[in-house]
């Protein structure tokens, strides 16, 4: 499973984001992990290397969400 993160801004791809998955169950929510994007702004999450519950895995829609970037991922200011 994989997801593209772009800057709103610029659509130029968002390396170095963290990118939460999760499965939307009829059990409620269940977060099946978290991936990095690479240079390109992809997330792929491999395969779980633990015990996924079958609600996961029957899951009627799965959902990528990115909680937003920190100050230290805007380029600097330039004074005049």
């Amino acid at each position: 499973m994989n997801a593209t993160l772009r800057n709103a801004a610029t659509n130029a791809p968002a390396p170095g984001m963290t990118v939460a998955f999760t499965a939307n169950a009829v059990s409620g929510p269940i977060v099946i992990g978290t991936a990095v994007t690479d240079a390109n702004g992809v997330a792929t999450l491999a395969p779980p290397t633990r015990t996924v519950p079958g609600t996961t895995l029957t899951a009627a829609s799965y959902t990528a969400s990115f909680a937003g970037a920190t100050a230290s991922h805007h380029p600097p200011s330039r004074g005049a």
